[in-house]
């Protein structure tokens, strides 16, 4: 796990993502990282409505979900919300997948394998930039 600090503790953080057990343990990797207003959320129509009333800081979204992809979601988001940072999950490193993602406004990426070890580094350097820019 990453030492670093992270740029502000009550960032608010979603994770969507359909395995509840992948879930938990961002929320208790990011924990012990130091943030801990993770909010979890298997329902895309949920995190929508969270997106829009719930002041999120950034948005964890898994790629691979049943219904709309991860990828859909990123451009229902984009449509209401161009700020708000979004680290795509995924488990699959595909050029052309990223290429799709970028240009549908996604952040960053964390490829699941590498989770444990990038997660927490990645959430710090989004979430520094967006207090960079307060």
């Amino acid at each position: 796990m990453s030492k670093l600090k992270p740029p502000f503790h009550d960032a608010r953080i979603a994770v969507l993502d359909d395995d509840p057990d992948i879930s938990i343990i961002i929320k208790l990797w990011l924990g012990k990282a130091g943030y801990h207003n993770v909010f979890l959320s298997q329902d895309q129509s949920r995190i929508m409505h969270d997106i829009e009333y719930e002041k999120l800081d950034l948005l964890l979204l898994d790629w691979e979900m049943p219904g709309l992809s991860g990828l859909e979601v990123l451009k229902q988001v984009r449509k209401h919300n161009k700020e708000l940072p979004i680290i795509m999950l995924t488990n699959v490193q595909d050029r052309e997948r990223v290429m799709q993602a970028i240009s549908s406004g996604v952040t960053d990426f964390v490829i699941k394998t590498a989770l444990k070890e990038a997660l927490a580094e990645k959430v710090g350097k989004v979430l520094d930039k967006i207090k960079t820019k307060k």
